[in-house]
């Protein structure tokens, strides 16, 4: 075990000596020691106060699904007088799984806690797996704290949701919806109540105004009138919410739980602040009025700003001040400072809250689940085959116990005790017989369930019983809150952040190299709590400040222009990792929010010129909504750039509405947080800011790193061609041509613009590259360039059958950009960049491609011959009836043979089709080359066999002499029609009493049904056989000893009729091309 003494002496030797100055890298120092005495002596004992009797703490989640985020916001401690309550684990490993829950794909984990209260360590018996390892346990930021502020204290939680368990402790998950009858929630959060209440009054001098649960009730003030249940059905705050009137479990006094009061003010004329009437103030500073949305809308502020001091100066008398809030708001509410989070920063906290979802710092950003399930269960619990065998040398089930201590017995007595975590893992554990709401199980009900071995034989397993904790759960039949059990060592892992910041610091000095487990967690922990711009104060951030300031003008890691260098380099083909450079790569990240921190953008995004002047921009102002692609947004260019750390002014002209205004810097990725990328970043990990117009028509911001600028309107209310002109100081002009507008003399001129990122945009694209790849063309080569991205847009529209033309009133079949002067705003886009989140390109608005070549004097693209450009367009637009189970990497590159054949490129064979079709699951085990080869198959059957029949039985799209009518530009007459007739029959929203209806959606058919009935419609034979000897849909969902195992559920169904019965001659699925 290592040592976790602190030496005094090292701590006043860091603090007096230049920063590492006095550590001798040729001696073994214990990097524990390098920490300082910042961790407040008496936080355990105030914690273990807290959590009396508390074993898991609840976090709630905000939606229905199981992976979703949480409704909890960061509380940082900031200040010498503060210190964390809860801090949920970040870390994936070690956790376990005692209790046995599968839903049928997932078995659910929970933490062991490395260090839980003493009061319920009993809770976790000792089963031979420990409790954690606190090398390895990293946590999040704080998502409760609390301060001292004079006499009294001050206790923070990040979720509004918490007032309900004061209203209902045993049943807040699910409150209304059970009428408050059945108690469904454990009593940890309750017993957390009842010490939190205690601790904030256990300083009041008086002793019968110090909360207990036996003693004298004691009042309560508050200003808040009601609150929220989790996910109640509705939507307003009246029906959502209930009276906020604590619970009688709480022993306060009748009639004052709470006394409500208007406002702080009229509390404080009549003297009711005061720690010797009210002991503890539940306070509540923005009244909520929804109960769907994350945000305070239409917000009415219950404390005051002016009001602060009233309630700080109560606290400083000796009072606890309790607040519960979710600080998050709609922009256009221009929240900038809250009561609530300025009498924090008093008690040493911050709480960062938001005004815009981009913002919203919501944490965990994903819950672990725990605990029971909802109903009683029998349990099927035995061992895999494989550890039956290898493990334990038996060959059946007969003799394995189903219980842990008859398991652990068993291992025992073989000497193999040392295999249990490793058995335990690979349990299998499957619900037998489930209960309901009305029906409880007892072990009688639970009987034994036929295994069946790998010999094919089957063995009795007895099943048991697991009696279901009641608390309701949603629709995928999961938890409706986290539970996490308390884990009190986050104080050890994140209470000294200067002396972890130095052990970092150390480490990418080479002056102490830290293990990979010890770089690990100290690196996740305090990534935790420094990526803000929080200002850190006190003796216990002393050695923190110092460290930061090494990092700004004057200290030692940054250049004459006060900017320090980012870890990653072109030129030097560097890549930041965290494991080298842990401190560089989160000053980088920090530099995001914090203006005190200049990051040198000489490499990324490659600004040379650091100041700018004043400029102007038009932007077209409609925003459509009707019948608009998500992937064709309206996010227009400006053709200027922000440089780096400079202040940038964005003027509305008069008239425009700013609140349907948004200005966003940098366009691309975050991706920061995943290991594949931290150990290999190219740029900041974190690029694009936006903001609102909140104070009138003018903006004045700052960005960190330097990006190019963009306009969005929210505005659909005015004319199609409805534009504006925009004023910015600040900025530098960039490389922009614009097809159709920009002139040859303008092209000329513009290829010295400074701006280190260019665009290129046609009538449907916009593409954003470096400077260089675009600064070399002659005026011919960048306008070929823009005209082939207009081809490869019309051919991807016109695989999809949309109209050619843009006419109003738009319908489902205009496409998502226009050549003509509509949706002028509206376009698809793709940026070239450094680095994405995931493979070397991907979908979304924009498509991103990972190539980042800023001295190529060659356009990085070649639109008429990109496989990567089609595949993702396809990703963006693919549509039914193609997107059948499995069918995620394969229909997107039907569109991009479609593309293929346009621009007269070697398309895909299908001569290995009998190979594919001859596997006993030709759709899940043909991989995503042999799907292509299923979708492609079909087109070529018809030119090859039924090409003239096709049009024949297609009038609608067809003249009698099989050329394409007019109306129908979209189509080439071959086989392919097919897919393109398919897309805009399944699109069209009206009947037409004709053929084509049976491809809009019908109930109860699975997709690849719907693509057997569209098929046989559109061909008039039945295609039924053909996806059937793909088994199309059918797609594997894992392996069982060796065994595949394959989910049908989205095939073909079994009684399918596709309403036609000619059968096709020869049989598509027998074509091999030939």
């Amino acid at each position: 075990m290592k040592k976790s003494i602190i030496k005094l002496s090292i701590v006043t030797i860091l603090v007096n000596t230049a920063l590492y100055g006095a550590i001798d890298n040729s001696v073994d120092i214990n990097m524990s020691e390098l920490k300082s005495a910042s961790i407040a002596s008496d936080v355990d004992t105030q914690l273990e106060k807290i959590y009396n009797g508390v074993r898991e703490f609840h976090i709630f989640k905000p939606m229905y699904t199981r992976w979703s985020g949480t409704d909890t916001y960061t509380t940082l401690v900031t200040g010498q007088n503060g210190f964390p309550v809860f801090s949920p684990r970040s870390d994936k490993d070690p956790k376990y799984t005692d209790y046995p829950i599968d839903y049928t794909t997932h078995t659910i984990s929970r933490y062991r806690p490395v260090r839980p209260p003493e009061s319920v360590k009993s809770y976790y018996t000792d089963n031979h797996i420990a409790f954690g390892d606190a090398n390895t346990s990293t946590y999040n930021a704080p998502i409760v704290s609390a301060g001292i502020i004079g006499k009294g204290r001050v206790l923070v939680m990040g979720s509004h949701l918490y007032g309900s368990i004061l209203v209902n402790p045993r049943n807040y998950s699910d409150n209304f919806r059970n009428n408050n009858h059945e108690i469904v929630d454990s009593i940890d959060m309750e017993n957390f109540f009842h010490n939190v209440m205690a601790w904030l009054t256990e300083q009041n001098p008086n002793e019968n105004l110090r909360y207990s649960k036996t003693g004298s009730s004691i009042p309560i003030l508050s200003n808040k009138e009601r609150t929220m249940f989790w996910a109640i059905g509705g939507w307003s705050y009246e029906t959502d919410s209930a009276p906020f009137k604590l619970h009688d479990n709480f022993n306060i006094t009748s009639g004052e739980n709470p006394k409500l009061i208007p406002t702080w003010k009229e509390a404080k004329a009549n003297g009711l602040l005061d720690p010797s009437i009210y002991p503890l103030v539940i306070m509540e500073d923005f009244r909520r009025v929804s109960s769907w949305t994350h945000y305070y809308k239409s917000t009415q502020r219950k404390t005051q700003l002016d009001e602060v001091d009233m309630l700080v100066d109560y606290v400083r008398a000796g009072g606890g001040l309790l607040i519960m809030d979710s600080p998050s708001f709609a922009e256009e509410e221009g929240v900038r400072k809250t009561a609530s989070n300025e009498i924090m920063k008093k008690a040493g906290i911050t709480t960062y809250f938001a005004n815009n979802k981009a913002d919203v710092k919501l944490l965990p950003n994903k819950t672990e689940v725990g605990g029971v399930h909802q109903f009683d269960m029998c349990l099927v619990d035995y061992i895999g085959h494989t550890d039956l065998q290898r493990r334990l040398g038996m060959d059946d089930y007969s003799n394995v116990p189903t219980t842990l201590e008859g398991l652990k017995s068993l291992l025992d007595s073989e000497g193999k005790i040392s295999y249990l975590e490793e058995v335990l893992k690979r349990r299998e554990r499957k619900i037998f017989k489930e209960g309901n709401s009305t029906t409880e199980l007892t072990q009688t009900n639970c009987g034994t369930v036929e295994v069946e071995l790998s010999d094919g034989t089957k063995s009795p397993v007895q099943t048991t019983l697991v009696k279901g904790d009641g608390i309701v759960q949603d629709g995928g039949n999961y938890d409706k809150y986290a539970k996490y059990p308390v884990d009190l060592n986050f104080v050890q892992a994140q209470g000294d952040v200067g002396g972890s910041m130095n052990t970092l610091l150390a480490h990418e000095l080479n002056k102490k190299k830290l293990s990979e487990v010890d770089l690990n967690r100290e690196y996740t922990n305090m990534s935790a709590l420094l990526l803000n711009d929080a200002v850190f104060t006190g003796d216990k951030f002393k050695s923190l400040n110092d460290l930061l300031n090494e990092y700004k003008a004057g200290g030692r890691f940054v250049n004459a222009n006060g900017e320090f260098y980012p870890g990653f380099s072109f030129s030097k083909k560097e890549t930041l990792d965290f494991r080298r450079k842990p401190v560089t790569r989160i000053m980088v990240e920090r530099a995001f929010y914090d203006k005190t921190l200049k990051y040198d953008p000489s490499e990324f995004p490659g600004q040379t010129v650091s100041t700018g002047g004043a400029e102007s921009a038009k932007i077209y102002l409609k925003r459509n909504t009707s019948y608009q692609k998500w992937y064709a947004g309206n996010m227009q260019s400006t053709g200027l750039y922000a440089p780096a750390h400079q202040d940038v002014t964005i003027t509305l002209p008069d008239g425009l509405d700013a609140t349907k205004m948004q200005l966003q810097i940098g366009v691309g990725d975050n991706v920061g947080g995943i290991f594949r990328h931290e150990i290999n970043l190219k740029r900041p990990p974190r690029y694009v800011k936006k903001y609102k117009f909140t104070s009138g028509n003018t903006l004045t911001v700052q960005h960190p790193y330097g990006g190019l600028i963009f306009l969005k309107s929210f505005d659909n209310s005015v004319a199609e061609d409805a534009e504006a002109t925009i004023s910015f100081t600040g900025v530098q002009k960039g490389i922009r041509f614009i097809l159709g507008e920009t002139t040859e003399a303008e092209w000329e001129n513009m290829k010295s613009n400074p701006a280190p990122k260019a665009e290129l945009e046609s009538k449907h694209h916009i593409i954003t590259v470096p400077r260089a790849n675009m600064a070399s063309l002659s005026f011919a080569e960048v306008t070929q360039i823009a005209k082939n991205y207009d081809q490869e847009a019309i051919n991807a529209y016109d695989f999809y059958g949309y109209d050619r033309n843009c006419t109003l009133p738009y319908t489902e079949h205009t496409p998502p950009s226009c050549s003509n002067d509509k949706k002028l705003a509206h376009k698809n886009r793709e940026v070239f960049d450094p680095h994405i989140s995931v493979g070397a390109g991907h979908s979304g608005y924009p498509v991103m491609v990972m190539n980042w070549k800023p001295s190529k004097t060659t356009f990085p693209q070649d639109p008429t011959n990109s496989f990567l450009l089609w595949h993702e367009m396809g990703h963006n637009m693919v549509e039914s009836w193609l997107t059948i189970p499995g069918s995620t990497e394969v229909a997107n590159n039907v569109m991009a043979g479609h593309q293929q054949k346009r621009f007269n490129r070697t398309q895909k064979s299908i001569a290995n089709v009998a190979t594919v079709l001859a596997k006993e699951q030709p759709w899940a085990d043909g991989g995503n080359a042999g799907r292509l080869m299923m979708f492609n198959q079909l087109p070529r059957w018809i030119d090859a066999n039924y090409l003239t029949e096709f049009k024949a039985k297609n009038s609608k799209y067809y003249e009698d002499n099989g050329s394409v009518k007019a109306e129908y530009p979209f189509l080439d007459g071959d086989g392919l029609d097919v897919y393109k007739i398919l897309h805009r029959e399944a699109r069209d929203r009206a009947t037409e009493n004709d053929k084509y209806d049976v491809c809009m959606k019908q109930s109860g058919k699975t997709k690849t049904d719907m693509l057997a009935i569209c098929t046989s419609a559109i061909l008039e034979v039945d295609t039924k056989s053909w996806l059937s000897a793909w088994k199309a849909g059918v797609v594997g969902i894992g392996a069982v000893d060796g065994v595949n195992i394959y989910d049908s559920e989205g095939g073909l169904s079994d009684d399918l009729d596709t309403g036609v019965t000619t059968s096709p001659s020869p049989s598509i699925e027998g074509f091999s091309g030939n």
